[in-house]
């Protein structure tokens, strides 16, 4: 089962000097798909920027709504313009769950 979803970067918080989130900067999971156990994806970096220590975090929603559970799954460093694919493995207590939301998030260098 193939889906597109997209969404943008929102990370609001400062980790070193030189690093920041910007919320204009987009970075977006352009693809998933659902194996019986894992779920697999893509995530591009669509700013002018290089996106430093992407995350990807992904909420397993049940029928009412609800989230259910949250999983972070590391991607690396994208630049500009680069897409990767990611995989997380879906815990069993969260198997019957068919919806799916991610939030991609990084760190920024800051303009000078």
């Amino acid at each position: 089962m193939r889906r597109l979803l997209w969404a943008t970067a929102l990370a609001g918080f400062m980790v070193a000097p030189g690093l920041a989130a910007e919320k204009e900067l987009d970075l977006v999971v352009t693809a998933y798909e659902r194996w019986i156990d894992t779920v697999h994806g893509r995530v591009k970096n669509f700013s002018g920027k290089k996106a430093y220590e992407t995350t990807v975090i992904i909420k397993f929603v049940n029928a009412k709504g609800k989230v259910m559970g949250r999983q972070a799954v590391k991607v690396g460093d994208l630049d500009s313009g680069e897409e990767r694919s990611f995989s997380a493995p879906i815990p069993e207590k969260y198997r019957d769950v068919r919806t799916f939301l991610f939030e991609p998030r990084a760190l920024w260098r800051k303009r000078r």
